[in-house]
C-alpha cells in the first residue's frame, strides 16, 4: 500500500519521465510489440531487415521494460500492412499516414466480464 502511494506521489511531482533509446537490435519476431515515444505497432510477417533499420533509425524499438504501464496509440494492423509492402521511396509518407490513424486504446484496469451470454454452450 505505501509503496502504491509512494509512486503515485513521485509520478505527480516529477512527472512521466522519456526514456533513452535502447539499443539496436535484431529484426524482431512476428507478434513483437515495438513502440516510439506515444505510437505501438506490432510487427507483421513479411517485415524486412531493411524495414526494420530505417524504423530503428527513426527511434522505434521494442518494449524492453516490464511492466509496461504507458498509454499508446496503436497502429491499425492495416496499415502496418501498408508500410511492410511500401517500397523505400514510400515509407515516410505512409508512416505518417498510419500515425494519423492511430488510436488509442483504453485500459482495461479491474475490467468486468462481458455483459450478455455468459453461459458456456
Amino acid at each position: 500500500m505505501f509503496g502504491t502511494l509512494r509512486r503515485q506521489i513521485r509520478s505527480l511531482i516529477s512527472g512521466p519521465k522519456d526514456r533513452n533509446l535502447g539499443r539496436r537490435t535484431a529484426r524482431p519476431s512476428i507478434g513483437t510489440q515495438i513502440v516510439c515515444k506515444d505510437l505501438r505497432m506490432t510487427v507483421q510477417a513479411g517485415m524486412s531487415d531493411d524495414l526494420w533499420a530505417w524504423l530503428m533509425e527513426k527511434g522505434w524499438r521494442e518494449v524492453a521494460y516490464f511492466p509496461d504501464r504507458r498509454q499508446y496509440r496503436d497502429f491499425p494492423p492495416s496499415w502496418v500492412t501498408r508500410l511492410v509492402d511500401a517500397i523505400p521511396e514510400e515509407r515516410a509518407a505512409v508512416l505518417a499516414a498510419a500515425t494519423e490513424n492511430a488510436v488509442r486504446r483504453p485500459r482495461l484496469r479491474n475490467a468486468a466480464a462481458p455483459a450478455g451470454n455468459s453461459r458456456r454452450r
